[in-house]
């Protein structure tokens, strides 16, 4: 996984500010779109990721807590 720098980020900040602000439509470019298009994916996958985690280890805390 692949995340964008601080400084990716900024940078498609800034270029996303000169069209919406500015109306620079060439600003803003496919790659960045993109890029942060797959940046949320990955971060959703590793939610998921870190959900399934969480209820495993609850799952098995329940399952010590328990008794017999």
């Amino acid at each position: 996984m692949r995340n964008l720098t601080t400084s990716e980020l900024e940078g498609i900040e800034q270029r996303a500010e000169l069209w919406f602000k500015y109306g620079d439509k060439t600003a803003l470019r496919a790659e960045d779109v993109e890029a942060l298009i797959t940046e949320v994916r990955e971060l959703h996958q590793l939610k998921q990721h870190l959900i399934a985690l969480n209820r495993q280890h609850l799952d098995h805390l329940a399952d010590e807590t328990d008794p017999p």
